[in-house]
């Protein structure tokens, strides 16, 4: 009798861990950059690499979430927080706020990224490009996706577009290399509210 309580936890985790594909329970309201610990998104990359961000957990002594491997695997852990339903911040070791996202501005809209450390995005110039898109990926049809549009210093290098879905966050993400355009989707999120 005991096996079976064993296998049903050991179930039940695995699950857990890999993830349920799911969508937007469509809340047009929910934010567009969910910070909730424990949160798991994995990419897909058109080369079939896998790539995984994680919210690792609230900061300690101050506002704001460790975020692991949001622009790369390689990219430093950053602590970034919500000032507003949707706009992102970078607090910076000195105490600093580094604007990442203004996700509730009109389309047309332009703000500078500031990102110190991370080559080709640092600095680049987004724009709202449009809102309230239908948008399948792997991890499913998302609606209410506002998409970002970027010019960057790189030539040949960094972000062209994102696109955020409510209560997800980022579901797509195009960008410049050496051997052209590369596109990486969400596959699944774990522990993201509002996902099914």
């Amino acid at each position: 009798m005991r096996l079976i309580p064993r296998l049903l936890l050991i179930a039940a985790f695995s699950l857990a861990l890999l993830g349920v594909p799911g969508h937007a329970a469509g809340d047009p309201g929910a934010p567009l950059f969910p910070l909730r610990p424990d949160s798991h998104w994995v990419y897909i990359h058109d080369n079939g690499f896998l790539e995984d961000v994680f919210v690792a957990g609230p900061r300690k002594g101050g506002p704001g979430f460790r975020v692991l491997g949001y622009f790369s695997p390689f990219d430093p852990p950053r602590t970034l927080r919500s000032t507003g339903q949707d706009t992102v911040v970078q607090i910076l070791p000195d105490g600093r706020e580094a604007l990442y996202y203004m996700l509730d501005a009109p389309v047309g809209t332009s703000w500078v990224m500031d990102v110190p450390g991370a080559t080709c995005v640092d600095e680049s110039t987004i724009t709202v490009g449009a809102r309230n898109l239908t948008l399948t990926v792997p991890a499913g049809t998302f609606q209410g996706v506002v998409r970002l549009d970027y010019r960057t210093r790189c030539f040949d290098a960094g972000y062209t577009a994102e696109w955020f879905a409510p209560g997800i966050g980022l579901i797509q993400r195009t960008r410049l290399s050496f051997f052209g355009a590369v596109t990486k989707r969400l596959q699944r999120v774990v522990n993201v509210p509002g996902v099914e």
